[in-house]
């Protein structure tokens, strides 16, 4: 009778033990898992390969990009300073078979190396993917000036800086530019790509926005 007391004993002991270690292990994973979705350096960004406009992605460089919209237009506004540059422009007709879709985000540079324009040259780092797999370049894209209010509606207040004008080539004042390390600036930035006028027009194909191989699911009402 003892020895089978004690042989129970130890049964229950052992079962005791691989729950706790199972426990143990369950948690270990659910910590892990939350570790590598949430960067706690960043501002809760979600660490995977497709966002939603609103979302926040961090690119290889450090930088956080968040798309803030995104919509067509016929046209878009080329004057280089005032609040609506590089907004759409339905007032406009641009061309019989083309269209623009025209994009807002902010940047926030998390690095830990100063970097400038000359590294950082961030219209060859996005792309437009319609239909899963017909890549266009950016046309072009602007970085409001640092020491300037982000939410200005006066035309005349508003200026940009860092205007990217196909690959390779800038204009404006490049020297207003440079991002340093814990730095909490956040830039108003915005870009333009000239597309055919059948992805504007077809809204079932899906059309994606990419930062640096990062895709912004992009739902556009017409």
């Amino acid at each position: 009778m003892a020895d089978n007391k004690k042989s129970t004993n130890k049964k229950v002991i052992i079962a005791i033990t691989a729950s706790i270690i199972v426990i143990i292990g369950i948690v270990a994973i659910i910590i892990g898992v939350i570790n590598g979705v949430v960067n706690k350096k960043t501002n809760n960004i979600v660490d995977k390969k497709e966002y939603q406009i609103g979302e926040t992605l961090l690119t290889n460089k450090g930088f956080e990009i968040t798309l803030r919209n995104a919509e067509f237009g016929s046209n878009y506004y080329r004057n280089g300073t005032g609040y609506k540059y590089m907004t759409a422009n339905d007032n406009e007709y641009y061309e019989k078979d083309k269209c623009f879709l025209v994009f807002e985000y902010t940047i926030r540079y998390v690095g830990k190396t100063k970097i400038d324009y000359n590294q950082y040259e961030i219209g060859q780092d996005i792309k437009l993917d319609y239909n899963n797999g017909y890549i266009f370049e950016v046309e072009s894209v602007c970085i409001q000036n640092k020491n300037e209010n982000k939410n200005k509606n006066n035309d005349n207040e508003v200026t940009w800086s860092l205007t990217h004008a196909g690959p390779g080539v800038w204009t404006g004042n490049k020297k207003e530019i440079t991002f340093e390390p814990l730095d909490d600036t956040i830039y108003l930035a915005r870009g333009v790509f000239k597309i055919p006028k059948e992805i504007k027009e077809n809204s079932s194909a899906p059309l994606k926005l990419v930062f640096e191989g990062n895709e912004y699911n992009l739902s556009i009402s017409q």
